[in-house]
């Protein structure tokens, strides 16, 4: 009589903790309906904890940690702040050292990450990182399924790693390559017979390369004069040295800073062309700028 009274009770505790299990199961079926409101995040935190309750039910026949999946993928849908499981907080996960030492260390990283502006720069791989931590937590308590263990750390580690890569600084852009420098370049300004005065076509000459300095920036420049082998050698060296500071004061007047030039007379020494002594050349009769 006792022994049936003892079955009695006992058939009816199971009864009526079956009786819970199945009211609070209700809850997956109410998060499967549920329409999340707010952000981003939480919608992709509410559909994670969804699969995984469905998972516990479905697969693992496990009611309890399937409605407690589903309560906190509610509270997601409600726009509440859920976070991820603690494995330090012992009255609720009753764990080994290790695993609890490398979920803490996990727990902290993924807390990083998130607080970070892992929920706003990557939500979707945010909220699966959550949810896969809280999986392998469970089974690491349950310690039987080894595979499942592997499984939820793996994708865990798989999804921080994306939130992690997008939390990352941009990289800095590369530095454009150096601007080769520009060729040295001649201009040749021309003078009459026994002259170091300059005539318009010089003038022009002039206006083209004080344009070309200024376009360079900074330039150095060197101007060279030279007669042709009429006169007297010391005169031509004279004239030479006039003409190319004809040349200077022209450069200057158009904004060539002084300080940048460098002048040079050859006389009738260095002749664009050989002629006799005493020829008169006109293309001797010069001053050659080279800006570069």
């Amino acid at each position: 009589m006792r022994g049936l009274r003892l079955a009695t009770v006992v058939t009816g505790a199971l009864f009526l903790a079956a009786c819970g299990l199945l009211a609070d199961g209700e809850r997956r079926s109410d998060l499967e309906k549920a329409k999340p409101s707010g952000t981003t995040f939480n919608a992709y935190l509410a559909q994670e904890y969804l699969d995984l309750s469905t998972y516990e039910e479905k697969v693992q026949f496990d009611w309890q940690d399937s409605d407690d999946w589903a309560k906190k993928g509610l509270d997601a849908a409600a726009n509440k702040a859920v976070l991820p499981e603690d494995p330090a907080n012992t009255s609720k996960w009753d764990l080994n050292d290790p695993p609890r030492g490398p979920l803490v260390q996990a727990r902290q990283r993924l807390m990083s990450a998130l607080d970070r502006g892992g929920r706003d720069k990557a939500p979707k791989a945010a909220a699966h990182a959550q949810v896969m931590f809280d999986c392998w937590v469970e089974e690491e308590q349950e310690e039987w399924e080894k595979d499942r263990i592997a499984y939820c750390k793996g994708e865990f580690e798989k999804a921080l790693a994306e939130v992690e890569k997008a939390l990352a600084p941009a990289p800095a852009p590369a530095a454009a390559p150096a601007a080769a420098p520009a060729a040295p370049v001649n201009f040749i300004v021309y003078f009459d017979f026994n002259s170091d005065r300059l005539n318009p076509a010089a003038l022009k000459v002039v206006d083209d390369a004080a344009a070309e300095f200024k376009k360079r920036g900074s330039a150095s420049i060197t101007l060279a004069g030279h007669t042709d082998r009429s006169g007297s050698s010391a005169y031509n060296q004279r004239l030479s040295k006039r003409r190319a500071d004809a040349v200077l004061s022209a450069m200057v007047a158009r904004g060539v800073p002084a300080n940048v030039v460098t002048e040079q007379a050859y006389g009738e020494d260095r002749p664009a062309v050989p002629t006799a002594d005493g020829v008169k050349e006109a293309r001797n009769r010069r001053v050659e700028i080279n800006i570069r």
